[in-house]
């Protein structure tokens, strides 16, 4: 199987072996191997006994002391309790981070903001790759699942693909559903242990882009200074947003490495990256991504051990048996993940049924001309620049291009010779006829302008060839560029396709006419047609209905091919 159709290429954007090698040195580079749990450092606070149960297990003196303040200020032992375990917490925060707030005045301060900053950092780096993945998110959760359960597409490619049916076969239903029983079954016999990772990486996927949503902005506003980088914030208007980034600060988790390359391979999958860099530069590139991606996640560990965040709820909130929310998502993954592979498989059953009629059209290409493969363009320059650039009408301009330069010639003379010597009974049949013949010596003097235009030398061509040649000049304006020039040689080549057709459609209308077929009452035949060529006269009638069925052959095949003529539909 080529690897282009491959599922691997179809999930990933990349060859095996593209993939290979920049997984190769993503993984030369870093590991990120560090938790981003808090329980370190909070794991012993006891959350699950009430106040009152705890207030038991004090001694006698402490109750009867609580039982007194309580009468005093006209409230219940458990609020005098809960207001001495808000000042202890308080102490151990500043125990663990210094500076971090100010209990008595009920103010987070500068340590806080400068902490909050360095954080916000992290995000920032995280967040292009992140947005990128879910814009696509189902085609992330299955490109993700290549790096984390790689013996899936390797199953999906050797079992569940289409171009194991040979193109002759054709599209069959019975076919289609036998390839998708067998594609349910695959990913229903995943292993529980490649589930276990698979689940485990979607919801790292699923906390990093929580963790780049959260409001920094906004809890950064809050904080206000009187003295320069002294800053500070009021518990009263942090309260929602503490809440907030506790729920995910607080639950955090290791971060597997297969999450941060999935990210980065994505994000050039789906950027346009692949097109500007080769593949050195992405390899480069995807190396310091990760050197990078290990500093933030040290970073972020940091903020996490640091910034006792459970604890600072509890005191903003003043309770000391708060919790942040639960964290959740990625519950859903393996719903998504299936029905993300169904929809690859339907992608490439309708490649596989494009490439089938394709196949069609050759062998209909070998019957009528002669040709085993559809030939091209002889200067195609776009398909040797940055690994190569999508073309409109690859086969649909090269096979008409071979038409006109190699079979058209061989009935030019007896179209010719009508315009010249054919006395048409309808005049006006005439100018009709003459002005098709024109329109398709026009179509090969269009061919041969285009193809000096794409000659090395030619007015595109040397655009290409400079930008071949030299690495540097690739740049987002030479890639708009680029295809700027394409789109302009499409739109030359539909107009070039449009004449020719029309030309073919009067033409076969005119030659109705002249062998009295008497399809259109508008169209009738030559005076002289019995005596043109003299005695040679059954000859031109013989060559006239060969340039004429040629003509039809050509058209036809044109008409079939363009539809078709796409550069990939896997792509």
């Amino acid at each position: 199987m080529a690897d282009s159709n491959s599922f691997d290429r179809l999930v990933s954007g990349l060859s095996s072996g593209e993939r290979k090698d920049m997984l190769e040195k993503m993984k030369a580079s870093t590991s990120i191997t560090e938790s981003l749990s808090s329980d370190l450092i909070e794991d012993d606070l006891d959350d699950s006994i009430s106040f009152s149960q705890q207030i038991k297990e004090e001694s006698i003196f402490y109750r009867i002391y609580l039982w007194i303040k309580a009468l005093l200020a006209s409230t219940t032992m458990e609020a005098i309790y809960n207001e001495r375990k808000i000042s202890q917490i308080a102490k151990r925060i500043d125990k663990i981070s210094p500076g971090l707030m100010d209990y008595k005045r009920g103010l987070l301060l500068s340590s806080f903001y400068d902490k909050l900053m360095e954080l916000k950092k992290c995000a920032d780096f995280f967040r292009p790759y992140i947005t990128v993945a879910e814009n696509d998110d189902s085609g992330y959760l299955v490109f993700l699942g290549s790096l984390v359960m790689n013996d899936v597409e390797r199953q999906m490619d050797e079992e569940v693909d289409p171009y194991s049916i040979p193109l002759t076969d054709g599209p069959k239903p019975e076919q289609r559903m036998s390839l998708l029983r067998k594609m349910d079954e695959v990913i229903t016999q995943i292993p529980q242990g490649q589930r276990n990772m698979m689940y485990g990486a979607v919801r790292a996927a699923e906390w990093l882009k929580q963790f780049t949503k959260l409001p920094f902005q906004r809890l950064l506003s809050v904080f206000s200074t009187v003295i320069e980088n002294n800053y500070s914030a009021a518990f009263s208007q942090i309260e929602s947003e503490i809440g907030t980034f506790a729920r995910v600060l607080c639950n955090g988790m290791r971060i597997p490495d297969e999450v941060i390359e999935s990210l980065f391979l994505f994000y050039r999958k789906n950027s346009g990256g692949k097109i500007l860099d080769s593949l050195d530069e992405a390899s480069g590139k995807a190396a310091d991504y990760m050197e990078k991606a290990g500093s933030q996640i040290s970073m972020m560990r940091m903020f996490i051990t640091t910034v006792p965040l459970k604890l600072v709820g509890r005191v903003v909130y003043a309770d000391a048996q708060w919790m942040p929310n639960n964290f959740t998502g990625g519950e859903d993954w393996y719903q998504r993940y299936k029905a993300n592979w169904r929809k690859l498989f339907d992608q490439k059953w309708e490649a596989w049924t494009h490439d089938c009629r394709k196949e069609v059209l050759r062998q209909n290409l070998n019957h009528n001309f002669g040709l085993d493969s559809f030939p091209l363009l002889p200067e195609r320059p776009w398909s040797q620049l940055w690994g190569g650039i999508p073309f409109r009408y690859e086969l649909t301009a090269g096979f008409l291009n071979w038409y006109m330069k190699e079979m058209f010639p061989t009935h030019e003379i007896v179209l010719k010779t009508i315009m010249l010597e054919g006395d048409f009974i309808q005049k006006e049949n005439r100018s009709e006829y003459n002005d098709s013949f024109n329109r398709l010596i026009q179509v090969s003097i269009d061919f041969e302008t285009l193809n000096r235009q794409m000659a090395p030398g030619g007015e595109y061509g040397i655009i290409f060839t400079k930008l071949q040649q030299d690495e540097k000049l690739r740049s987002l304006q030479a890639n708009s560029k680029v295809e700027s020039i394409i789109r302009g040689v499409e739109s030359d080549v539909r107009s070039i396709l449009s004449s020719f057709g029309e030309a073919c459609r009067t033409l076969e209308l005119c030659f109705s006419g002249i062998f009295l077929e008497k399809k259109d009452s508008r169209y009738d035949s030559l005076s002289n047609f019995n005596r043109i060529g003299g005695k040679n006269n059954e000859k031109f009638k013989e060559d006239l209905t060969n340039a004429r069925e040629s003509l039809a052959a050509c058209y036809s095949m044109i008409r079939e091919l363009e539809p078709i003529d796409t550069p990939s539909l896997l792509k």
